[in-house]
């Protein structure tokens, strides 16, 4: 059995994509399950008093349209400070959300 544990089921389009490039294990007859184990997170009561620059929110705004992602940025983009806005905004602390830059 093949369990994969970040696809997210609940986007249509990213399941159907997942579910494509499965099809050659399946049709090689091995079982795939597949099994969303996010977790939802912490409720938290916080507020963000910062002010993002224009292509963080831009970024951010984006981000927060989907329940997962990944941004990548260059060093000093303010990414851990676009992170601690999403946190604000969504009020928990356990998105499924990374950030990678030099």
């Amino acid at each position: 059995m093949l369990a994969l544990a970040s696809v997210p089921t609940s986007r249509p389009g990213c399941r159907r994509r997942s579910l494509q490039a499965l099809a050659v294990p399946h049709h090689a007859g091995v079982q795939v399950t597949l099994r969303d184990e996010r977790q939802g997170g912490t409720s938290l009561d916080v507020r963000f008093e910062g002010e993002l620059q224009a292509d963080q929110r831009r970024a951010a705004e984006a981000m927060l349209k989907h329940d997962t992602g990944v941004l990548a940025a260059t060093t000093a983009f303010g990414k851990t400070v676009i992170a601690a806005w999403l946190i604000a905004r969504r009020g928990v602390n356990g998105s499924c959300w990374s950030t990678v830059g030099n």
